[in-house]
Order: C-alpha cells, then structure tokens, then sequence
C-alpha cells in the first residue's frame, strides 16, 4: 500500500507520520495491517491511538479494531483526494456512434497517480479542473456530442481542461442557454 502524506497536514495537526498512518488505516479498513502493527509495535501502536483520540481524529467503537475516524480526519481525506470527486463526475460510460458501449473509466491507479501530480494536491487547480469538466459535460449533452468524450487516461494525457477553459471563456454556459432550437419558443 502506498500511502502519500501531505507534510504541511502533518506540521499544521501536529500528528506524526506514524499516527497519520494509523488513522489513514483504520479509514481505510485494512485490519490485517493495523493487527500486525500490532503485533510487531503494540506499545507504538497503543500510544498512537491515544493521541489520535487526545487530538479528535479517531474514536473508540465497538468494531473489529475498536476505532473508527472522527470528522476531523474524513474532512482532511476527502480534502486531499480530490482524484475521487473527479471521478464521481466523470461518465462511466458513453453510447459511441456504432451503438457500443464504452467504458470511460479504466486504469484508476495510474490516473489517480496522474491526476495528483496535475493537481498537485492543491484546490484551487482541482477546482479548475472540475469547473472544466463540469462545462464540457454541460455543453457536450446540449450538442449531443457525449459519444466523443474521452477515456479519463486519454483526458489527462491531453490536458481536455485547458480546450475546454479556452471555450468557457469565450462561451460562457450563459450565453450559450440563450440559444434556442428553431420552434421553441410560444408566442
């Protein structure tokens, strides 16, 4: 398992990298590696969930490993993978134009790995990407144009973004809701 940290969020929390790595398991559920730190560190072990209790990241509860992650830990994940949130945004799939299904989604890992070292785990480059993704989403469903959306490698290999922020900028979704189709309008 690769585990990345982000050094800034351990100065400002003041966790160590071996408590992060504890709560960073127990959100994750790996059971078997938290029982065989265990095993190898208890006293480590033991004294890391008490300051992950102490500092509010981690609660006792009556599952398999006797902890669960606090608020304050799952805001900072879901803060830090923001590969995540693109992907619940990006299409599953698309109809291409012979009637097959394809599937957009493929090679996770190596994307997540891209998309980190594009966002550079900061939000304001995450929130770009997605503000593009959301336009060309928006606009690619009014031209029923969804059939020719890429796979998520082929877009971030292309940088799709950057094309799309070019036409955001000279059409914006505003402009472009006031076009109408012949017909639509009653009198």
């Amino acid at each position: 398992m690769v585990v990345e940290i982000n050094t800034d969020y351990l100065i400002n929390s003041g966790l160590t990298a071996n408590e992060f790595l504890l709560a960073f398991l127990v959100y994750e559920r790996d059971y078997n590696t938290i029982e065989t730190l265990k095993l190898n560190y208890p006293k480590t072990i033991e004294d890391n969930y008490k300051t992950l209790i102490e500092k509010d990241y981690v609660k006792k509860t009556g599952n398999r490993i006797g902890y669960t992650i606090s608020q304050n830990f799952l805001d900072y994940v879901l803060e830090l993978d923001s590969f995540d949130s693109l992907l619940a945004k990006f299409p599953v799939y698309v109809i291409r134009d012979n009637g097959s299904k394809d599937y957009l989604r493929t090679d996770k890992d190596r994307c997540r790995r891209k998309y980190n070292r594009i966002s550079r785990t900061k939000k304001s480059n995450h929130d770009f990407v997605m503000k593009c993704l959301d336009y060309e989403l928006k606009m690619r469903e009014r031209e029923n144009s969804l059939k020719y959306m890429k796979r998520l490698p082929n877009w971030l290999d292309s940088k799709e973004w950057e094309a799309w922020a070019e036409r955001m900028e000279h059409e914006p979704l505003e402009n472009s809701e006031s076009i109408k189709a012949y017909g639509t309008d009653l009198e």
